[in-house]
């Protein structure tokens, strides 16, 4: 078995061919992806893989960030691999445990922590990530089958079908945005939902404008006589999925036009004209705990499922206070 602690190191062939045949291939552990990391400042980009025997078995990417100002900075530095670490479909138990001892090894001091967020099924390799010291943490997520259009609109609730007919009567149209301009009208939107209701950090500017200039990423507004009151922010994989990356409405102000219901109807057509056959939501919160924005996804008729996240606490005692900040923070804004 060897380790590979750079992007560099990695067969680009053979990755391309893995994130082909894997079972747990998501858009987030592709070459594309990290590349895209890596044009942003505000982040530390990361890639990590194992071969064994020359062929490559499993490869991770994420990447680092910070929030927050001050003294807080020092307590929210995190490690985040979205959609979960890239197998082979046949990889050993060994070679798991090997892989993922060496991303502890090489993520350690730093960040607090690594959460690993899940958009397939882990579970049989559950006990692995546990021997290796990760907690599992209990997940939803909601998908929807994007290969028949009539039955998707049939699997919407009664009321989200007239919500999206009475939206396009009153005007509500799609467009897809590239243009700086535009770009930013639609990020001030996001903004203002997150400072409000999400209350978790949100990208920079910049982040929009370089994902809407790849072929991958798509950044599809709803407009209202020419004025964006929402929109949402997808990236695909081809024949695999489409991911719902960020949503947001002027719903109140607009409340006529549904903006969020168009934005995420977006998404989901974009599924269905382009073949792709799986549009997902990207999570819907912890089951224990109430969440809005779960039930608004659930009115899609999506299946719902619970494929969890890893995490490893790097500074047990950061990990909590660095919570504990956060809720402070919530506070503040």
């Amino acid at each position: 078995m060897k380790f590979l602690n750079a992007v560099s190191k990695i067969d680009k062939t053979q990755w391309d061919a893995l994130v082909q045949s894997s079972e747990v291939a998501s858009f987030f552990q592709t070459p594309e992806c990290y590349d895209f990391y890596n044009e942003l400042s505000f982040v530390e980009p990361f890639a990590y893989a194992i071969t064994q025997n020359n062929e490559l078995q499993a490869v991770a990417i994420g990447y680092i960030e910070e929030n927050g100002f001050g003294i807080f900075k020092n307590f929210t530095k995190r490690a985040i691999i979205q959609g979960g670490i890239l197998f082979k479909n046949n990889i050993e138990n060994d070679v798991i445990q090997t892989f993922l001892n060496e991303i502890v090894k090489n993520i350690n001091k730093k960040a607090i922590f690594l959460e690993i967020r899940n958009f397939n099924d882990f579970s049989k390799w559950k006990t692995d990530f546990e021997k290796a010291g990760f907690l599992y943490q209990k997940h939803f997520n909601i998908y929807i089958q994007t290969t028949d259009k009539e039955q998707v609109i049939r699997n919407f609730s009664p009321s989200k079908r007239r919500q999206l007919k009475i939206a396009q009567r009153n005007g509500s149209k799609i467009e897809q945005i590239t243009k700086t301009d535009e770009i930013a009208e639609f990020y001030a939107c996001l903004k203002t939902l997150y400072k409000r209701k999400i209350h978790t950090p949100l990208f920079p500017l910049k982040f929009f404008i370089i994902l809407a200039q790849k072929n991958y990423g798509k950044i599809f507004t709803v407009k209202k006589s020419e004025k964006i009151i929402g929109g949402i922010v997808v990236v695909t994989l081809s024949d695999n999925a489409v991911y719902e990356w960020f949503v947001c409405g002027k719903d109140k102000k607009f409340h006529n036009n549904y903006p969020s219901i168009v934005a995420t109807w977006a998404g989901i057509d974009f599924a269905l004209q382009n073949a792709i056959p799986k549009f997902d939501f990207m999570g819907a919160g912890v089951p224990e705990k109430p969440y809005g924005v779960r039930e608004f996804k659930s009115k899609f008729g999506g299946k719902q499922i619970e494929y969890g996240r890893f995490c490893y606490i790097f500074s047990p005692f950061k990990y909590k206070l660095g919570k504990f900040g956060i809720k402070i923070l919530k506070i503040l804004k």
